[in-house]
């Protein structure tokens, strides 16, 4: 990894099961958001390793995360307890998922744990 990454995972209390959540995904899906999900997993390559800028737009998803949304209504508790860790640890965040990203935008009051 990209020597400025310093990899944190949060799991979430809440389960949900693998029968539930591939439940709540469409059958079918457009051959351009397929595609789109290939070459964003190209793009988590170079991300990860040599340009950690790219995090943000190489985890951009078309396939699950929209679709699953109502399958995690605790999410933005996690991404609460997250910014108080962040705080409390002093580490910042650059959000890789597009849930975070978008919450950060609209919560101006996290931008003292957010990576520029």
């Amino acid at each position: 990894p990209h020597p400025a990454l310093r990899p944190v995972l949060f799991i979430a209390e809440a389960r949900l099961a693998t029968e539930r959540a591939r439940g709540l995904l469409p059958a079918q899906v457009p051959f351009s958001d397929a595609v789109f999900g290939v070459g964003r997993a190209a793009l988590l390559t170079a991300a990860v390793t040599t340009a950690p800028e790219l995090l943000l737009p190489a985890t951009a998803d078309r396939l699950h995360q929209q679709p699953r949304r109502t399958g995690y209504p605790d999410s933005l508790a996690l991404v609460e307890r997250l910014i108080a860790d962040a705080r409390r640890e002093g580490f910042k965040i650059m959000p890789t998922c597009s849930y975070v990203a978008a919450q950060a935008k609209r919560h101006p009051e996290w931008a003292d744990v957010m990576a520029e």
